[in-house]
């Protein structure tokens, strides 16, 4: 028996149920629980508790589980088809993708049966890991969507509060009771990169300045190609919005794209994205409008083929195929001929952000795309996550690391309405939030509304010691840790069940996994940000203490969760 492991698990689930709620994350239900005991080995069906959106309709469509099946959802059986039919998302995917697919969903059963009324939430359910994943939503989570589908109209499509601002990148929201209301779709526009802009940029000024050279530079007609990493939150998008706005004041044209994160496993469906963007195409255009703007592509150099392939993209009839050309080489040509025609006129900045979210199809072309445009006025930037899979672009590669003690206050006290910080707060709120810009504003949001601060004559005194954690931030790292393996999920709890750094060799007892087991996993979440470590293993004659090939630095001594006490 793994003493330590009982011992730990026994801990967490008396932490669990004296808090009355969930714990955070993926929450492993034993097999031999008394649901099960007496079923043969082959017929106990692991089963968790994780984070999920959820998808209520009143609707009479007869195709509402075709809809659903046909974005990746699993339909919830109803005894009785006068109830609300239910569909569950994320349970066997990414969450951040959920979200999307929920509320495209949402709005092609509104196609198909005007008189509708869908709502979008988020909450949990229990996942049963059979070979076709089956969700059950949690009745919290049930009663939750029910009760603001009591309040939508029909021919509306409402979306959960918490959910509001992932949904807000790919559709405008109308914010009125009870829930906010999806208009219509759309790229992340001028409005939308603007909103980011709504507060102070602070500790990103060496970051920015040196993309401000580049901009100088371009002008002299020489390119650049960028890489943009950083950890959700910490403002990639940001610098993305404050950089467009520059180039723009410039004179600059710019192109930024976000690639379907719900769509990755299309061909070219990033492409599909930038090609949205420069045909100005909304989502609302009949087809004759639609081929009308792609066509205008023939103004920036692309042949009559070349526009029929774009055109293919969005439904429209492909051209033959040709021996030799395959069709993405000849998407990412027109994209830089494109390019290259605007720059003869222009500067262009051209970002594609997220990209983590990439296709495979399109990630293989962006090297060609890039090595294209270096001779034009084109300044190219990418942003993606650190850690992820990721193609291999000859770009110049910049970190952007969290705030410090002294940013990290400046950026709350200008949310909360203060002028500072008080100085022995520094660090207590640096160790909340990690120096994370997006857990900060969330932080000062929740503090704000719901007590816990002192603040006066413009000086935040006082600080919760053990503030509430915003929903939007449980639901942020709740889809970071569903996309990690069930291994790497269970080293996460066992992180969080202590308040110090762990030991890696303790870490892997605890586990009862080998250590070479578990250096593969605890390598890959300290290469994301999900991990910290501190210190160094001594280089010994173990094969798990030696160094991996490839890896720059050793594998720390001790570990502990990244990001913040939050």
């Amino acid at each position: 028996v793994n003493k330590l492991r009982a011992d730990l698990l026994e801990r967490i689930d008396g932490d669990s149920e004296g808090s009355g709620e969930l714990a955070l994350g993926p929450t492993p239900i034993r097999s031999r629980s008394d649901d099960t005991r007496a079923f043969p080995v082959s017929r106990r069906i692991d089963s968790e508790v994780a984070p999920v959106v959820m998808l209520l309709a009143r609707t009479p469509a007869s195709d509402f589980d075709e809809i659903v099946r046909r974005f990746g959802g699993f339909v919830v059986p109803v005894q009785d088809l006068d109830l609300p039919r239910e569909a569950v998302f994320g349970h066997d995917g990414p969450l951040e993708a959920a979200t999307a697919l929920a509320v495209g969903c949402a709005r092609e059963i509104l196609w198909r049966a005007p008189d509708a009324a869908p709502v979008v939430t988020g909450g949990e359910a229990r996942v049963f890991r059979t070979e076709a994943p089956v969700a059950d939503p949690l009745a919290t989570t049930r009663e939750r969507g029910l009760s603001a589908l009591q309040q939508v109209a029909p021919a509306e499509v409402r979306v959960d509060p918490e959910l509001a601002p992932e949904v807000h990148r790919r559709h405008v929201l109308e914010h009125d009771a009870p829930w906010p209301r999806v208009s219509s779709a759309r790229q992340p526009s001028v409005r939308t990169l603007d909103e980011l802009r709504r507060g102070p940029l602070v500790g990103r000024r060496d970051v920015l300045r040196s993309f401000t050279e580049s901009l100088a530079d371009m002008r002299r007609g020489r390119g650049r190609a960028a890489l943009l990493l950083g950890a959700p939150g910490v403002g990639k998008s940001r610098l993305v919005a404050e950089l467009r706005a520059l180039a723009e004041a410039e004179g600059a044209t710019t192109v930024v794209a976000l690639p379907f994160a719900e769509r990755a496993g299309e061909p070219y469906a990033a492409l599909v994205a930038v090609f949205e963007v420069l045909c100005a195409l909304d989502g609302t255009e009949d087809d004759a409008a639609r081929t009308e703007k792609i066509e205008a592509l023939r103004w920036l150099g692309a042949s009559p083929r070349e526009v029929a392939a774009v055109g293919a993209l969005f439904g429209g009839m492909p051209p033959a195929e040709r021996t030799g050309r395959p069709r993405g080489i000849e998407l990412v040509v027109t994209l830089r001929k494109a390019l290259t025609a605007l720059a003869a006129e222009h500067p262009v900045l051209f970002a594609l952000e997220d990209l983590q979210a990439v296709d495979d199809e399109t990630r293989q072309l962006l090297d060609l795309l890039v090595a294209g445009l270096r001779d034009a006025r084109v300044l190219t930037l990418f942003t993606a996550r650190p850690g992820m899979a990721l193609p291999h672009l000859h770009v110049d590669r910049r970190v952007l690391e969290p705030l410090d003690a002294e940013a990290t206050a400046r950026l709350f006290a200008h949310r909360v309405g203060a002028r500072v910080v008080e100085e022995e707060l520094l660090s207590p709120l640096h160790h909340l939030t990690g120096g994370n810009p997006a857990t900060v504003e969330l932080l000062a949001e929740s503090l704000r509304g719901g007590g816990g601060l002192g603040v006066a004559d413009g000086l935040v005194h006082e600080l919760a010691r053990a503030p509430t954690v915003p929903p939007r931030l449980k639901a942020s790292v709740a889809s970071r840790v569903t996309a990690l393996p069930k291994r790497a999920r269970s080293l996460l709890r066992t992180l969080a069940a202590v308040e110090t750094p762990m030991d890696f060799p303790l870490l892997a007892a605890v586990e009862g996994i080998p250590r070479d087991v578990a250096e593969p996993l605890v390598q890959r979440m300290l290469a994301r940000g999900v991990l910290r470590g501190f210190g160094a293993i001594r280089t010994g004659t173990r094969a798990s203490e030696l160094p991996v090939p490839g890896r720059e630095e050793p594998l720390p001594a001790r570990l502990a969760i990244d990001g913040g006490d939050l």
